[in-house]
């Protein structure tokens, strides 16, 4: 009797053909461990059969018995349909079948007897079910084992339904698999009695596939979806970081810098800013690596916190650096630096790409030598030529914008230097633990006092003519205008304002002011020179699609109209709104709706009208839209869990971070012998990304 291991791969036993084994690897699912860990998506209780007498009201999924009493085809090509009266004793269903072969017509007959399944909802007169199960009485009787208490139902891609693979197939040969199969438990003791699981590994993979009672399978969900964060926390740090604890100089000189500084500030510091500029002080005394984010809310005063820990490196005798996604932001960076240091002895340079030659070779000297304490700029500072003396703090804003690999050059810049990274894109701790578990997180929730709220309003286009009378008179009291559209160019497939007709349509309407247009198809000098044009206040108004710069500071702008408002999402909203709002003058943002739009997405929007905490309007549209609309899809990083959910499950992600923080801490590549179980079970689950990880 053969006795398989989990990376083994899938054998061709029991129906599984090369056929189908070539399937399931073209959807990832190679060895078998894959297999056994492709959970089902629900699950169907058949414990006992149902009357049509249970079926008076709403919908049921479960098992009739009874017989067919009359059978119909209707209709040609794909609008055919066969449609079949099934009676017990107390009434009738409806069954259709669409796009059907016609076998289906020859296995049916009036008064054969049958066993139904499926989902039954109400439809005029009957209740209805597209598409049942049929189950002949013999087939009933021989599985009855099979066809009670709780299925499992498993996702069928287009590969995996070509190559006729049905869920039933998929149940069955994960039974074998489990039976069959040696599953040494890979999990350390310590991670078992933390979680105080009922479970080893593999009880808890034969308890999701083939659950006995709801409770068993709530026990084995919670208990798999924690080990699917703790798989991922371990594989994000050993991906991300160096698996080496780096030791790092310890600051303890006196910081006259550093307090001058924080002295003179003309303003007060929000508690959660003095907070979390203790939190770095304490970091950068410990003697290892910072790798930290901060995370704050539009005009929470992240910079200045960015400031402080730059002249804390600076007290220390080290170079430091603040790099930007584009050179507007740099230099607004650099601007407000120099306003707030201007009594300080700071050696400071700026690096962009529009950095003369000349003058590019003069700071790069300077650098190479040590002559310059803090160097501003944008992605110039990581190309290669750039080389740092003493550099010992990185601090990287929108740190999004920038590809991992860029951040990455410019870290290795230095000694393994301190990294601080900031982001003004509020985003749920669940949502923060589940992209950036292998860093260090801080939020500033706190705003400033004395900040103006701005106000919020929705409106419909039949107010266009009132916006426009509005906007003239904030123009003519030196206000400047945002106007945001979600396309650039007019789309057919979708019916919404787009940016280049509405520029054509604001210029006609207020021909005396000046109007620019920014969007991503301009080249990114062309952007950078309309941004700065209205920046300098030469524009009035602005035309944009989304590509608006976070963190750009034009205080005179006043007002941000968003059109098809209901079409972004919650958290893209609040940070357009956030380009207003800047200055000592009261701010307003407009979101232009459809009239037609339904309660749901005005209730939805209506948040914004309420609040303006970013972290709170961040957690409504993570419960509203997901994670991956949230962040955006394709660059969210957000992983796919199967069982796990980062919304629900929240407190088993802090769990899982907090373990896998320790295991790491004790032993860093998983070299022990009490993680090499562990470690071999990372390799073969997460195989693509061997080099990364550096263990397999």
């Amino acid at each position: 009797m053969n006795i398989y291991q989990l990376n083994d791969l899938l054998p061709k036993v029991n129906g599984l053909t090369e056929a189908k084994v070539n399937a399931l690897s073209d959807n990832g699912l190679l060895y078998i461990i894959d297999l056994l860990c492709y959970y089902p998506f629900k699950y169907t209780n058949r414990s006992s059969i149902l009357t049509t007498r249970a079926l008076v009201e709403g919908s049921y999924t479960g098992t009739l018995h009874g017989h067919i009493k009359s059978i119909s085809e209707s209709g040609f090509g794909p609008k055919k349909r066969l449609e079949a009266i099934f009676t017990d004793t107390y009434g009738e269903v409806k069954l259709i079948w669409f796009r059907y072969y016609p076998s289906l017509v020859k296995s049916l007959s009036i008064g054969k007897e049958l066993y139904i399944y499926g989902e039954f909802k109400p439809f005029n007169k009957f209740h209805t079910i597209v598409h049942p199960e049929l189950i002949t009485p013999e087939k009933y009787q021989a599985n009855r084992h099979l066809l009670t208490g709780f299925k499992a139902e498993y996702t069928l891609t287009k590969s995996l339904t070509k190559a006729r693979i049905q869920s039933t197939q998929l149940s069955n040969w994960i039974s074998f698999l489990l039976e069959k199969t040696r599953i040494d438990e890979p999990f350390p003791s310590t991670i078992v009695s933390s979680t105080e699981s009922e479970f080893t590994f593999a009880e808890a993979l034969k308890a999701i596939h083939t659950p006995k009672s709801e409770l068993q399978f709530q026990h084995a969900k919670s208990y798999l979806s924690f080990l699917e964060f703790f798989e991922f926390q371990l594989v994000l740090k050993l991906t991300r970081q160096n698996p080496e604890i780096i030791q790092k100089t310890e600051y303890a000189q006196p910081l006259s810098k550093t307090n001058e500084f924080l002295t003179a500030l003309p303003f007060s510091l929000t508690d959660d800013q003095k907070k979390v500029i203790q939190t770095i002080r304490g970091d950068l005394k410990s003697g290892k690596q910072m790798q930290r984010l901060i995370q704050g809310d539009v005009g929470a005063g992240k910079t200045v916190v960015a400031f402080t820990a730059m002249l804390m490196a600076i007290d220390e005798g080290f170079c430091t650096c603040l790099m930007a996604p584009t050179e507007i932001l740099a230099e607004q960076h650099l601007a407000s630096f120099l306003k707030l240091t201007r009594s300080q002895a700071v050696r400071i340079a700026f690096l962009s790409g529009s950095t003369k030659a000349k003058e590019r070779k003069r700071i790069l000297v300077d650098l190479e030598n040590g002559q310059i304490d803090a160097v501003f700029g944008t992605h110039a500072i990581f190309q290669d030529d750039v080389t740092f003396n003493n550099i010992d703090l990185v601090i990287i804003d929108e740190q999004h914008r920038f590809g991992v690999e860029q951040r990455k050059s410019l870290v290795n810049k230095g000694r393994s230097p301190h990294v601080l990274l900031m982001s003004a894109t509020p985003i749920p701790r669940s949502l923060s633990l589940a992209i950036y578990g292998d860093l260090s997180i801080s939020q500033i929730r706190q705003k400033p006092k004395g900040r103006i709220p701005i106000k919020t309003a929705i409106r419909t286009d039949d107010k266009r003519q009132k916006l426009y009378n509005f906007i003239s008179e904030e123009v003519e009291k030196g206000g400047q205008i945002y106007i945001v559209y979600p396309l650039v160019e007019e789309s057919e497939k979708i019916d919404l304002n787009h940016a280049t007709g509405g520029f054509e349509d604001i210029k006609e309407q207020f021909p005396e002011y000046s109007v620019g247009l920014v969007h991503g198809k301009l080249k990114a000098e062309e952007k950078e020179q309309e941004m700065q044009l209205f920046k300098t206040g030469n524009h009035q108004i602005l035309v944009s699609t989304t590509v608006i710069e976070v963190g750009v500071d034009v205080p005179a702008a006043t007002v941000m109209i968003i059109e098809d408002a209901e079409r972004f999402g919650l958290s893209q909203l609040h940070q357009l709104r956030g380009r207003v709002g800047r200055g000592n003058r009261q701010s307003y943002c407009v979101l232009m709706v459809n009239r037609f739009i339904g309660k749901t997405a005005k209730e939805r929007l209506m948040t914004m009208v309420q609040s303006e905490d970013g972290f709170y309007i961040a957690e409504k549209d993570l419960e509203l839209r997901g994670p991956g609309d949230l962040l955006g899809t394709k660059q969210s990083g957000i992983p796919s869990f199967k069982l796990a959910n980062i919304i629900e499950d929240v407190d088993l992600l802090e769990q899982a971070k907090v373990l896998s923080d320790e295991i790491l801490m004790k032993d860093p590549d998983l070299s022990r012998e009490e993680n090499k179980g562990l470690k071999n079970y990372l390799t073969l689950r997460y195989r693509n990304a061997n080099e990364l990880f550096r263990i397999g």
